[in-house]
């Protein structure tokens, strides 16, 4: 029996797709980055807005400042082309972040300042901060604002009220540019010691390496992602309570897959769940990324998505071997540990016999593990 792991959702929704812009502050280029692989594609120059230190986004334009000049300008997404808006009459910044609390932007400076920022590019000094040099501020989805200390990684949050800097954990030295996915709340970051592009854990500091940006940047001083561009069709599986899976809590959402990042050694959580206690279940595992719905993933008459590729290379089952089983009872809630001594792409999805639903079984959504 092919596996037909499946899912809910072919509807009519639209969903937002995330964009990440990168500026570079060396080539005064705008890229987008890839969020699964880091990898940088060319907008267009920013010139004559030169070394471009910091991006922001207020759900409708982007905007940078002048590192050297302190000019505040909206760049145009399709050409990276500049609008100045006006002047800070300050040079040395180093990112740059809407509020949409306050509706102004804040942005650090290099010589140790929080400034409140408004429409016009009026800035006004907030106070001093402490730990380092502060180069990258990301909002949260609970409001709270990140900073990060460049040359010693020191991660934490600032306070917008007063500056103050309150460290919790400590990260990868070199960061640039870091923003929140609005939808998975993963915290990405980028690095110009490396030019490349990191999953960041905000409570322990662990950096997990998702790839260099390639193309050509040399200095990406300014990074940010926004979910202002809607999708016309659902492209991943997502989970409900009869059929749950995750590694280490990441989760999917109707255009975004669940991607987790490993280093090489480290050990990752999978988690299997559902409220179909006592009925069959399985789950496949593919050597191969995530496929999605305009990539050719199957889909069932009631639009549940198999977003695992059995063509990609050879399937196994946790209950079955080479074939799916679907034999063995869900017992109830577990978790497997799951490593790796050397880079592999896998991804797996779950599939739980359902008796209320007209199909007969429901599907978990696909969770991709990468290990570079």
């Amino acid at each position: 029996m092919k596996l037909a792991i499946v899912a809910l959702a072919a509807v009519a929704a639209v969903c937002p797709a995330q964009i990440a812009y990168l500026a570079d502050s060396n080539t005064d280029i705008l890229h987008t980055v890839d969020l699964n692989t880091g990898a940088a594609t060319t907008v267009g120059s920013t010139l004559p807005l030169g070394t471009p230190s910091g991006l922001a986004h207020d759900g409708t334009t982007l905007f940078t400042l002048d590192l050297g000049g302190g000019a505040l300008a909206s760049l145009d997404t399709a050409t990276g082309a500049p609008t100045t808006i006006g002047t800070t009459g300050l040079s040395g910044w180093q990112d740059i972040i809407w509020d949409p609390q306050t509706n102004q932007f804040f942005g650090v400076n290099q010589n140790n300042t929080l400034h409140a920022i408004d429409t016009a590019g009026n800035a006004t000094l907030v106070g001093s901060t402490t730990g380092g040099l502060l180069t990258a501020l990301a909002y949260d989805s609970t409001g709270t604002l990140w900073a990060v200390d460049f040359f010693g990684g020191s991660l934490g949050t600032l306070d917008t009220n007063t500056a103050v800097f309150t460290i919790l954990s400590t990260t990868i030295n070199g960061i640039q540019g870091m923003s929140f996915d609005p939808v998975t709340g993963v915290l990405y970051a980028s690095s110009t010691n490396t030019d490349s592009l990191y999953t960041v854990d905000t409570a322990t500091g662990v950096a997990t390496l998702v790839g260099p940006h390639g193309n050509g940047v040399q200095f990406g001083k300014g990074f940010r992602i926004e979910s202002a561009v809607p999708c016309q069709v659902v492209e991943y599986q997502t989970n409900s309570p009869p059929s749950t899976l995750d590694i280490d809590g990441v989760l999917a959402a109707p255009c975004v897959r669940a991607v987790t990042n490993l280093p090489i050694g480290a050990v990752g959580t999978v988690s299997f769940a559902s409220t179909n206690v006592g009925f069959p279940y399985d789950a496949g595992v593919v050597l191969a990324p995530l496929i999605d719905v305009s990539g050719g993933a199957i889909t069932t008459g009631l639009g549940q998505i198999v977003n695992i590729n059995p063509g990609a290379g050879a399937t196994l089952f946790l209950n079955g071997g080479v074939n799916l089983s679907l034999i063995v009872p869900f017992a109830g809630n577990f978790t497997l540990p799951v490593s790796s001594g050397f880079p592999l792409t896998a991804s797996i999805q779950m599939i739980n016999v359902d008796p209320v639903f007209p199909e007969g079984f429901l599907l978990s959504q696909g969770c991709e593990l990468r290990i570079p």
